[in-house]
Parts: structure tokens; C-alpha cells; sequence
């Protein structure tokens, strides 16, 4: 089941499945890692537009994931992650079901209603936020953001130089701001009052 013709996903802005969805794996995979450093990378895509990339950081961590618009015509794009550890590989379908096994046996099922993990994602920001706690870091930031603009950049095959230089010019900004209370203070640029 295609996404209508008016879904975000169809938005200028929000450029291929990379940007719109995959960034969501990219930021997990990070997550789980501590935000080590992009070794390397790599991106391959089809004429019928299924990409696929992969991903190993500086502390030997591997990711690979393939993204397409196509969808089973019952329920629409399904997801489908596995990760390993040693001998333990998980198995995780459309956010819903999880089975993690050894070689010997499975360790642990469960199914869940797909949006509780959003659910609990929000509350969790949101509670952080009414406490005045800070949010991500700005390496977090540079490092998930600095790989999903690399990988787009890649797959843009007419290397749009504009849009690689982007990720660089972001990082630059961000690191000359100062954020207080109300009021954001970026680079050369005046403060602005957010309150």
C-alpha cells in the first residue's frame, strides 16, 4: 500500500526513505553503540528504488539495512530487524513481536502493541523536559546526523555539492551556539528570544 499522495514521506524535504524512515534505525543502531565514530560506509540502490546500506563504526559494530516504498498489499511497508550479540541473535517484526534465541533455545518472546514503545519514548521526553533535564548531546547530534546526510548524499547520484556541504556548514552553526533559557544565541547571529 503506497503512502498517499499528500503523506510526509512524499515531501521535497523529506528526500528518500533514508531521511524520512531509515534515520530512525541509523539513530538506534548509534543509540545502542554510545555514538562511536563512522568507520566506514557504503550505499547501493535498485532502479525500482530499494536501497540498502551499511554502516561499521569505529568500535567494530556492523549495521545494514535495506529500505523500500513497496509494501505487501494487505497491510502495507513491514518491518523486519535482527540484531546479534555473541551467540544471541533477536528478531524483531513490525515493532510487535520479538523472539531472541542462543543456539540452544529461545531465551524470551513477547508481542506488544506496536505504538507502546512511542508512548513510552514521549512520556520519557516529556518528563525530562517538565524536570529541565538536557536532551541529546551535541556529539549524539553531529554523529547520527552526520551519517544519515552522508548516506543521502551518496545516494543523490548527481552529488548535489550544495547538499554535501550542508551537514558541514550545520555542524559549524552548532557548534558556535549557545542555548539559555528562552534564548538562543547562534554563531554571529543576534539573539533570539524563544519564550
Amino acid at each position: 500500500v503506497p503512502p498517499p499522495e499528500l503523506h510526509w514521506y512524499r515531501w521535497p524535504n523529506s528526500k528518500s526513505r533514508l531521511v524520512s524512515n531509515g534515520c530512525h534505525w541509523l539513530d538506534h543502531f548509534l543509540y545502542v553503540n554510545g555514538f562511536s565514530e563512522v568507520r566506514s560506509l557504503d550505499l547501493g540502490a535498485s532502479p525500482s528504488g530499494v536501497i540498502h546500506c551499511s554502516v561499521t563504526l569505529e568500535n567494530g559494530a556492523y549495521f545494514t539495512m535495506v529500505l523500500t516504498d513497496k509494501g505487501s498489499e494487505r497491510i502495507g511497508l513491514q518491518e523486519y530487524v535482527e540484531l546479534r550479540a555473541e551467540q544471541v541473535t533477536v528478531k524483531i517484526v513490525n515493532n510487535a513481536t520479538y523472539m531472541a534465541e542462543d543456539r540452544d533455545r529461545v531465551i524470551r518472546r513477547a508481542r506488544i502493541n506496536k505504538m507502546l514503545p512511542y508512548k513510552r519514548m514521549y512520556r520519557r521526553i516529556a518528563e525530562q523536559i517538565a524536570r529541565g533535564e538536557g536532551g541529546d548531546s551535541l556529539q549524539s547530534v553531529r554523529v547520527s546526523t552526520g551519517l544519515v546526510l552522508d548516506l543521502e548524499a551518496r545516494r543523490n547520484t548527481s552529488k548535489d555539492l550544495a547538499h554535501e556541504g550542508a551537514f558541514t556548514r550545520l555542524w559549524n552553526y552548532a557548534r558556535n551556539t549557545t542555548i539559555e533559557p528562552n534564548r538562543i544565541q547562534g554563531g554571529n547571529d543576534a539573539a533570539t528570544d524563544v519564550g
